[in-house]
């Protein structure tokens, strides 16, 4: 991992997300496995990982670029986003780490699909270093080592 100051590679996301993951079950896991809405489980996944991106803040539901609200396209006849949580710095020239879309192990497979679509689109036209889409599943195997995290976690990298 980076040292202190330096932007989080994809390997440090990776881990984060994990570690974060973790710490949401652990502390949250009824929320999750009663089917609260997703927005009220990304609130708390927001708060817990911003304690592992230093310098960075975590924001739910943002739809800003800077004081402008954030389109896909042309301005306004564009289509307008919001990740669920991003990882940035907030100011006029935002530094976007990195946008995330939760999904629950519930939502339709083509839905969860969209969201992949749309993350790709953050990294490629929002220009966020990276985008991650995170399919929380009813419970996490206990220890949780024994998940496949590939399944899980699904991370997009802008290749400037």
């Amino acid at each position: 991992m980076r040292g202190h100051g330096e932007k989080p590679t994809r390997e440090d996301v990776q881990v984060f997300l994990k570690k974060a993951l973790i710490k949401l079950y652990y502390d949250h896991s009824y929320i999750i496995q009663n089917n609260a809405s997703e927005r009220a489980i990304t609130h708390h996944f927001a708060n817990i990982i911003t304690t592992f991106f230093d310098g960075y803040c975590a924001d739910v539901e943002y739809n800003r670029r800077g004081i402008e609200k954030k389109y896909f396209g042309k301005g306004q006849k564009g289509r307008r986003v919001y990740p669920d949580i991003i990882i940035h710095q907030r100011k006029p020239n935002e530094d976007n780490l990195l946008a995330i879309e939760v999904s629950k192990w519930n939502k339709p497979k083509q839905k969860i699909q969209k969201d992949k679509e749309r993350m790709k689109e953050y990294v490629r036209y929002l220009k966020y270093e990276m985008a991650a889409c995170v399919l929380l599943p009813k419970e996490l195997p206990n220890p949780p080592d024994e998940i496949k995290w590939e399944d899980v976690i699904h991370i997009y990298e802008n290749h400037h």
